[in-house]
């Protein structure tokens, strides 16, 4: 049964992570036209891509981290891994808490993005 959710989160994290690689290109689409001329503002990229981009690398390499045999055998890689991780929740999160506030709905949107950013 552990193998299945194992597996299970394995197919989702990459899943997510594929979709997400969409916004990597640089170019104005989605999510990124609905902003206006926000989505010209340096800021407001940078925030953008360092969230999508870490976000990606923290999908990919957090269910790594469950596999028993990758720790026992290589439990420096796995340490290295986990630091990965975590650096780039941490960053992407904050990240996604700077552009929460230029949702395009009410603040209570804006209030809900920020609060998953902090979670």
């Amino acid at each position: 049964m552990r193998q299945l959710r194992l597996a299970l989160c394995l197919f989702l994290a990459v899943g997510i992570a594929f979709v997400s690689m969409r916004f990597l290109d640089f170019q104005p689409k989605d999510i990124l036209l609905d902003k206006g001329a926000l989505a010209d503002h340096p800021v407001y990229l940078i925030g953008f891509y360092t969230h999508v981009g870490l976000g990606i690398l923290a999908l990919l390499s957090g269910p790594f981290q469950f596999m028993d045999k990758l720790r026992v055998r290589q439990l420096t890689w796995h340490r290295t891994l986990g630091k990965v991780y975590v650096v780039c929740c941490l960053l992407s999160g904050l990240a996604g808490f700077g552009i929460a506030w230029f949702a395009n709905e009410r603040w209570v949107t804006s209030f809900g993005f920020a609060a998953l950013a902090v979670a």
